[in-house]
């Protein structure tokens, strides 16, 4: 099933059938009724924002960033690398606008983008 279509179904109301028939974990269910779908296809986190912008939630007696738990949900582990936005918003948890990268990469894609400080200076 594309993303799209289970963000759709989930929105429909038949969470617990996804969920139930194994279409979708736990975690990816609770991210998937938190978020609204904008124009640019961005599934925007509606719930707790952390003061950087990201979406946030109660986990393991701290906090998870939502954008993290959506790519360790949808693709697997992270193993220790920036979890990067290819739509550059952070409040979006879709998981075909995330992708791995190292710190390096994410400085490297942030300024081809024109993003970050100093970038108004120029």
């Amino acid at each position: 099933m594309d993303y799209d279509e289970l963000y759709r179904r989930a929105q429909a109301d038949t969470l617990l059938d996804l969920l139930m028939d194994g279409s979708l974990s736990s975690i990816q269910g609770f991210l998937l009724k938190r978020v609204f779908q904008t124009e640019t296809g961005c599934w925007e986190w509606q719930g707790v924002m952390h003061r950087t912008g990201y979406g946030c939630f109660k986990a393991k007696g701290g906090f998870a960033y939502t954008h993290r738990a959506s790519y360790e949900a949808f693709h697997g582990p992270i193993d220790g690398k920036f979890v990067c936005h290819s739509c550059d918003n952070p409040k979006c948890i879709h998981p075909s606008h995330l992708f791995l990268g190292t710190h390096d990469e994410n400085m490297a894609d942030m300024k081809a983008k024109g993003r970050g400080r100093n970038q108004a200076s120029k």
